[in-house]
């Protein structure tokens, strides 16, 4: 699928305003931290060094971001952050779990802002996808295939990404992620009350 030069503008322009948020806390990072630039020569980037932060690092951040309990979760990133790491990526966790990084701006930069629930993200989502299918011809899937991770592990999180893959195609505007979201959300309530 190609995108018109006027998708792909906006995507770029939004793109770049969602990132500012991440830049900032970047930046209050790094003055909360208070440590110097940490330059790597050449000579720290062996094998043996990469090996070594693998081994010492690898199991415990992989383990912290499966645990679903949120105060077991910061507990356990507590202690990677207690143990001097600096830094670490997430990477493909991040996509198939979008959710693990709604409270990064609370166990990591302690900031006291209340969590936005899936649910908002996603009803958010659907006003973006209203405003983009009035403005071009773009697909609902373009943007809906990006978030099918959004209730990964919770109960109907299987039926939201189906309804997702297969119905988001045909969608003329972002009602498709609404119900399904509704429906997620209704089963969740439903296993709660149980």
């Amino acid at each position: 699928m190609f995108l018109k030069k006027s998708q792909l503008s906006l995507a770029v322009l939004f793109g770049h305003q969602e990132m500012q948020a991440v830049i900032k806390a970047c930046t209050e990072l790094k003055e909360k931290a208070g440590k110097e630039d940490w330059v790597v020569s050449s000579d720290e980037e062996t094998p043996v060094y990469s090996a070594e932060l693998t081994e010492k690092y690898s199991d415990q951040i992989t383990n912290a971001f499966t645990i679903k309990d949120k105060s077991e979760r910061t507990a356990a990133i507590g202690v990677i952050k207690d143990n001097s790491l600096d830094g670490f990526m997430v990477g493909r966790e991040v996509y198939k779990n979008p959710y693990v990084l709604s409270s990064v701006d609370k166990d990591i930069f302690e900031k006291k802002d209340n969590l936005k629930t899936r649910y908002q993200i996603a009803r958010q989502m659907a006003k973006y996808i209203d405003s983009l299918m009035k403005q071009d011809e773009t697909r609902v899937h373009s943007v809906t295939r990006h978030m099918l991770g959004l209730y990964n592990g919770l109960s109907g999180a299987r039926e939201w990404r189906r309804v997702l893959s297969e119905k988001a195609k045909y969608a003329k505007d972002g009602d498709i992620l609404r119900v399904a979201t509704d429906t997620i959300e209704n089963v969740i309530q439903r296993k709660n009350v149980a």
